[in-house]
């Protein structure tokens, strides 16, 4: 018996690419003549590694080499259950790492004199020789404000007391308390209207019929509450009065480190994608790959042959033909100049601005135009990852160091320092002011970092020491950097959470994946 086989190009490698790859070729399924159906699935990376592992490093530690996941990978079994599935099926050990946290201040340093832009961004630079110049000014003084102790609220006692207070008079302890206090109601204010919204159907823009017929949604009808869909985190804090203290000091630093983002942009995200986070992470777990991602990436490329992969490949244009039976096609044009044979279909899993760019060259329709509007609406940001060892990025007392730790900038107490936090765009090497800096200690939360005890005597080796910063606001000294990363983020705005749902299949979506096919043959998954 003969098979029909379709051919399906797909654009990009990171863990969507993949996941359609593998589930492409993989699949066993029959035409509608009862006639084998089988994909031939070619892969195209403009990196020269499989995306989503193409940036992570390898450094020496004891036994041997250890694999340095760039960015972090970690998901929840809330929000991220259909990865955790994935991980399930392919067989990928999980540990679960339910990470603490330290929440930090930096004091305002004097204007920076220029900015210098970013270099382009996906490009990762090894360690450069430490460079003969004076030393660095003085660091701004860091001051430790919260620490979280993480395993999801349930350690007891969930917070505790930045070194800072261990001199501090009787009157600012008790200042502190009563500050913590009311940190801790509002979390729970907060908690409360999460559940109520998320019960109510209120967080979506489409609900299913069980929720618009539950207790909460009829209260919700009574108190005149609607969809917030279209709302954002800073307007929804106001009317829910919300405390500013929560709101400026935990809400925004940890969702803008989240989605690594600035300060002004976690203000402008939909409140619906925060409070749906909120639901689905409570008292769920954080889990990594045991041994990295690059188990992940080997697995979802397995089915795929060698000759169907292809690596520093960059599409630069696309365009139609017609098959011997008449069939619509699409040509790919590589930046060498050659052409695969023509494509069925043809799958973008990578960023919407270069799948916009790429739809340009098709003729012009209403269709192509519609699709090209919708992915001009998602919103990208630059982010600088660093692999190193600097310690000094970190809160100056070790007590007060977490497995994550956020430093951000104090706020600006005058408007001529907001105007100069808005025109800041940071250097080379650092983000601008408005950014929140992240670093994970990556030798806590892996037992083969962790300290050994040393031969012959009681005392433990110091652990190897392993940092990775996100959007660094301080500057890392380049003799301690491993490696340096930029990448384009997506991040959540009003105007791209309205358009998604035309891209999602299914009742999840709420817009029936409108925009899939809309343009025949062509497809999107992926952020």
């Amino acid at each position: 018996m003969s098979k029909e086989t379709v051919r399906v190009a797909v654009v990009g490698t990171g863990l969507a690419g993949l996941v359609t790859g593998y589930l492409l070729q993989t699949l066993q399924l029959h035409t509608k003549d009862g006639l084998p159906l089988h994909f031939h699935v070619e892969l195209f990376e403009k990196s020269a590694g499989l995306g989503m592992d193409s940036s992570s490093i390898s450094v020496e530690a004891e036994g041997g080499s250890f694999r340095l996941d760039t960015p972090m990978r970690s998901i929840n079994g809330g929000s991220h259950s259909s990865v955790q599935g994935l991980y399930k099926h392919l067989d990928i050990a999980l540990r679960r790492s339910d990470f603490s946290y330290s929440f930090s201040r930096l004091a305002r340093p004097p204007p920076r004199p220029t900015s210098t832009p970013p270099p382009p961004y996906s490009e990762t630079t090894p360690s450069p020789s430490p460079p003969n110049t004076p030393e660095p000014p003085l660091r701004p003084e860091q001051t430790s404000r919260y620490l979280y102790e993480g395993s999801n609220g349930l350690k007891f006692p969930p917070l505790a007391f930045p070194s800072p207070l261990a001199s501090a008079s009787i009157f600012t302890r008790l200042a502190y308390l009563f500050h913590l206090a009311l940190l801790s109601l509002s979390y729970l204010h907060l908690l409360f209207l999460a559940f109520f919204y998320s019960s109510a159907g209120l967080i979506k823009s489409s609900t299913s019929r069980r929720a618009e017929q539950s207790t909460a949604r009829r209260i919700a009808d009574l108190l005149g509450l609607s969809s917030v869909a279209d709302e954002s985190l800073e307007k929804w804090c106001r009317r829910h009065w919300v405390w500013k203290g929560m709101q400026e000091e935990v809400l925004v630093p940890l969702y803008a480190a989240v989605c690594t983002v600035g300060r002004t942009e976690a203000r402008g995200m939909p409140i619906a994608e925060c409070l749906d986070y909120i639901v689905s992470t409570f008292a769920s777990s954080h889990y990594v790959a045991e041994v990295g991602v690059q188990q992940v990436v080997r697995r979802l490329a397995a089915p795929i042959p060698l000759s169907s992969i292809h690596l520093s490949s960059t599409i630069t244009s696309i365009a139609r033909t017609t098959s011997p039976t008449g069939a619509s096609q699409l040509i790919l044009t590589l930046i060498d100049g050659t052409s695969p044979a023509p494509f069925d279909h043809l799958i973008f899993a990578t960023q919407a601005n270069q799948a916009s760019s790429l739809l340009s060259f098709l003729p012009p329709s209403s269709a192509r135009d519609t699709l090209i509007n919708a992915l001009n609406t998602f919103s990208y940001i630059p982010t600088l990852v660093v692999n190193h060892t600097d310690e000094s990025i970190l809160p100056p007392n070790p007590q007060d160091r977490r497995d994550l730790n956020l430093s951000s900038f104090s706020p600006p107490s005058s408007p001529l320092e907001a105007k100069l936090d808005n025109e800041d765009r940071g250097t080379e090497n650092t983000m601008p002011m408005s950014s929140i800096q992240a670093t994970h200690i990556i030798s806590r939360t892996h037992p083969r970092l962790a300290p050994k005890p040393s031969r012959g005597e009681g005392k433990k080796q110091p652990p190897l020491l392993l940092l990775q910063t996100t959007n660094p606001l301080l500057p890392i000294s380049p003799s301690h950097i491993l490696s340096s990363t930029w990448y384009e983020r997506a991040y959540p705005t009003i105007t791209s959470h309205s358009v998604l749902p035309g891209f999602l299949l299914g009742a999840e979506g709420g817009g029936g994946g409108g925009m899939q096919n809309l343009e025949k043959g062509i497809w999107f998954c992926g952020s």
